[in-house]
């Protein structure tokens, strides 16, 4: 049998580029996305036309929108510029345009395709795999309600593909030359820098590290030859790969990441990791000191589902005493090590672990500013700005 190639030796290369950054600053305009700069936000918002405006509103309640589109453009980044990114999206025709949109909001090209061919929205977000619903409560799209501004807003945007395209290219453009055309000066010197320094600390590091020290959504699974998803259960084959691009990232605390395809059926890992240094209101050109950040916002969703299981919470009890490895909590709870594998992964996708070298392992213990902020996070997302809408009650008999 052929051995899968090893991390160490997939090509990863170091890459500073609006092609990602625009979608994602606009993502977090949008959402009002938290953790973001504050006064850029104030900024970025005075200077929006009235034309940029009027188009943003045809996509109310959907600013994953923004994170769907950044994917479309297959090219894989033939031009690593905004503008190349743009005449990608014009060249689609507007009905696959929205279709594949809907195909990354929902990760799924079938269900896309159904709701195209007729099948009710609602009913069919209600039939997507329960794995997926975490990333659909995320965005607004769970529990498909026919009320819910997500909901609303997607099914106006399947009824008429050509009125989307056709503001999804006015915002986007205007907002490059309302907005991030200036911000995008003031970034570049400053991630010009950054890719200097956090090539310099990959080299001595490698993926697997960097990929901690920076808390990107993904875990290095030597042993299968895979990458993993931190959330989603997608995974990607080493030997599919044909290169892994890393960004310096302004406006992407939540870690997105995509994969685009190459050529021969392979793949580039596009993988942007937020630089700390890096402030869009300033023009100065910074030498970033190496750093560990603070791990990407906290969901909910998905701490209860990790202390959920009983071998999780026991996990939990242990190490809140004191920091172990995956090896002494395996013994102690008489499970299999590729178990305790899959249970410590879950409680680091909920960011719920810290974690530091202990000899020739990882000692993991319980995060106690996740565990203290699980009532407030919980009170927000149900009772907050953010909490679903009422369903309408029917007088119909069921």
């Amino acid at each position: 049998m052929r051995a899968h190639p090893t991390a160490e030796a997939l090509p990863c290369r170091f890459l500073a580029s609006p092609r990602f950054e625009t979608f994602y600053a606009l993502h977090g305009l949008t959402a009002r996305q938290r953790g973001l700069h504050r006064g850029w936000l104030s900024w970025a918002e005075q200077r929006l036309s009235p034309r940029c405006r009027a188009a943003l509103g045809t996509f109310q309640g959907v600013p994953a929108i923004w994170l769907a589109l950044a994917d479309i453009d297959r090219s894989s980044g033939t031009g690593s510029g905004f503008d190349s990114a743009l005449a990608a999206l014009a060249a689609v025709p507007a009905r696959r345009l929205v279709r594949d949109a809907l195909a990354a909001l929902i990760h799924s090209d079938a269900m896309a395709e159904s709701i195209f061919a007729g099948r009710p929205l609602t009913q069919a977000l209600a039939a997507l795999p329960a794995r997926k619903r975490e990333w659909l409560t995320h965005i607004g799209l769970f529990p498909p309600l026919a009320t819910a501004p997500a909901v609303e807003t997607l099914r106006r945007l399947v009824a008429d593909p050509p009125a989307a395209k056709q503001a999804a290219l006015e915002a986007l453009g205007a907002f490059w030359r309302d907005v991030f055309s200036e911000t995008w000066k003031r970034l570049r010197p400053q991630f010009a820098a950054s890719v200097v320094a956090r090539r310099r600390e990959f080299a001595a590091s490698g993926l697997a590290e960097f990929a901690k020290a920076y808390a990107l959504r993904i875990e290095i699974d030597s042993g299968r030859g895979e990458i993993a998803a931190l959330r989603g259960g997608y995974r990607l084959a080493f030997d599919r790969v044909a290169e892994i691009r890393l960004y310096p990232s302004a406006f992407n605390p939540q870690r997105f990441w995509t994969v685009l395809p190459a050529a021969h059926g392979r793949v580039i890992a596009h993988l942007p990791y937020v630089e700390p240094a890096a402030d869009p209101m300033s023009a100065r050109k910074r030498t970033p000191p190496p750093t560990r950040l603070p791990a990407p916002p906290l969901d909910p969703a998905l701490i209860f589902r990790a202390l959920g299981d009983p071998t999780r919470y026991a996990i939990a009890g242990l190490i809140a005493q004191g920091p172990m490895t995956s090896a002494e909590l395996a013994r102690i709870l008489a499970v299999s090590p590729p178990t305790m594998s899959h249970h410590v992964h879950i409680l680091r996708e909920a960011g719920l672990l810290s974690e530091r070298p202990q000899g020739g392992a990882i000692a993991i213990g319980l995060a106690r500013r996740a565990v203290e902020s699980i009532s407030p996070l919980a009170l927000d997302r149900w009772f907050g700005d953010g909490a679903s809408p009422r369903p309408h009650r029917s007088r119909r008999r069921r």
